[in-house]
């Protein structure tokens, strides 16, 4: 579910697809492509997959009313975060997840802390002044796309996710879970939530409390 996350970009030109009867746009319609892709049986939750990925292949997942921007930028991500998950997790995000503890920090070993440390394209830093400043939205972002899918029913209980667990699809939104309240503005995650659940259940995954089982 992590690799959405890895190629948003900041789009300056329109990106639009149809996607089962509805338009979709931009980031919405990156998504959409996506989702389609699955459908069709491209095995772009495999990271075997993703670290060999041509241009043509992304062309054809990707193909929307323009070439998607940044494309090959695109593609770099991908190679990146499949090579780190062919190498060392058998392609699977959910093996990755598996070897972390249910919390967001753990000094150090936690879910994001991990995400950050193993996935250059989820470590996003600068330079300012002599200090390093740290923007990490991504690895918020995808953590906060399986947990708003999969909350009700309990398949992905991290333990401090309450107070330390944000999500933004850009700068200009953050959306924020609140003990015993939702994020706001999630209507634009619909599909995002159906491509949660989906992946979900492809990899009958269960993520419960201690515990996390793949079968």
């Amino acid at each position: 579910m992590w690799t959405e996350p890895s190629l948003i970009f900041a789009l300056t030109v329109k990106f639009q697809v149809e996607y089962s009867g509805r338009h979709w746009s931009d980031s919405d319609a990156l998504f959409a492509c996506m989702k389609r892709a699955l459908d069709n049986g491209i095995p772009i939750l495999d990271g075997k997959f993703l670290a060999q990925v041509t241009r043509l292949e992304l062309e054809r997942i990707f193909s929307a009313n323009i070439e998607l921007p940044m494309l090959d930028e695109k593609m770099e991500s991908w190679h990146q975060v499949g090579s780190v998950l062919a190498e060392k997790y058998n392609g699977r995000f959910h093996n990755f997840v598996k070897s972390c503890p249910l919390r967001l920090y753990d000094n150090g070993a936690g879910l994001r802390d991990r995400l950050v440390k193993e996935f250059p394209r989820f470590n996003d830093i600068s330079q300012h002044d002599g200090a390093t400043a740290k923007f990490y939205n991504l690895p918020q972002l995808g953590i906060w796309f399986v947990y708003w899918a999969l909350r009700k029913s309990s398949q992905f209980g991290l333990e401090d996710v309450s107070r330390k667990l944000y999500g933004s699809a850009n700068t200009r939104n953050i959306f924020c879970c609140r003990p015993g309240a939702g994020p706001r503005r999630i209507h634009r995650f619909s599909l995002w939530s159906r491509c949660a659940v989906a992946w979900s259940q492809r990899r009958k995954i269960r993520f419960g409390q201690g515990q996390a089982t793949a079968r």
